[in-house]
């Protein structure tokens, strides 16, 4: 990304940018095959895990991978290429910054997927509605503005509870480290609390019913990269943060909460399929069809 930024606005310059752009994505997608294929699915750890202090007292950076996220690093890995390959003819202004921002948002989303600390997690879950923001500001279709704001609204409204929730875990286990919180026993009342919180903060990023409305604005306005990565990956990291800290944390509360989950599940399947058969527009009818 720091190459892309430095460079110039010259025509020669902006097939470089392009270049420069996929050939990074292009490394990145080999080096998560490589990572694929030494990784073993038979062993429940974490594996490939970078662990060092980072503010004192608070958080680590901890990363590292197992069976969960491994799949979702090799989408974003996967996806990128295309992505930039998608914007070579369609994206012909500003070339330079739609690039930054589409490579800040690949590290984003794969930092979010690797994390292994509360603050780490948090960083990188709330720092990536902010590429994604100016790709569909900048970048997008008519009512592109309007589809920025409505999706600003909903990740201020997600990333303000996730903050609130996991201030709360924090305290509670007296660690960010989320593998030494998944051997702690929270009471039941904090769990349902916390289960709640985060499964409201999960379910707009997921855009379940009825807190859909973000997606389709934004997928239908946004440009073709930022709108695949939306539907590929933007709703699927919601599903990872739930799968990640909501189930290994609080197995009582989601044994009882599990309903309300299964419930919005299927309003969100049967809602998303009966809207995208009545739309005329291509954009939206693909949005509501990946609910």
């Amino acid at each position: 990304a720091f190459i892309v930024l430095v460079r110039g606005t010259d025509p020669a310059s902006v097939e470089n940018i392009r270049r420069v752009a996929l050939i990074t994505t292009t490394f990145n997608f080999v080096t998560s095959l490589a990572l694929w294929t030494t990784f073993d699915p038979a062993e429940p750890s974490f594996q490939f895990v970078e662990k060092t202090t980072w503010i004192a007292g608070l958080a680590n950076y901890h990363l590292g991978v197992d069976g969960i996220s491994m799949p979702f690093v090799a989408l974003v890995a996967g996806l990128m290429p295309f992505c930039v390959l998608a914007s070579y003819t369609q994206i012909k202004d500003r070339v330079r910054q739609f690039m930054v921002a589409l490579l800040v948002l690949e590290t984003l989303l794969i930092g979010a997927f690797c994390a292994l600390d509360l603050v780490l997690f948090y960083i990188f879950f709330a720092g990536s509605t902010l590429p994604l923001l100016v790709l569909i500001g900048g970048w997008g279709g008519v009512r592109r503005i309007s589809a920025a704001y409505k999706y600003f609204q909903f990740a201020l409204a997600s990333s303000g509870v996730l903050l609130l929730s996991l201030i709360a875990l924090f305290f509670a286990g007296e660690t960010s480290d989320i593998v030494a919180l998944r051997d702690l026993a929270f009471p039941a009342a904090m769990q349902r609390w916390l289960w709640l919180a985060l499964f409201f903060a999960f379910a707009i990023s997921m855009a379940l019913w009825p807190v859909h409305t973000w997606m389709i604005d934004a997928v239908a306005e946004a440009p073709a990269a930022a709108a695949a990565l939306v539907i590929a990956v933007g709703v699927k990291l919601g599903f990872y943060g739930f799968a990640r800290l909501v189930l290994p944390l609080f197995p009582d509360a989601s044994a009882d909460l599990g309903w309300l989950g299964l419930a919005l599940g299927c309003l969100t399947i049967g809602a998303g399929s009966l809207l995208a058969l009545v739309q005329r527009d291509l954009m939206k009818m693909i949005a509501y069809a990946s609910m």
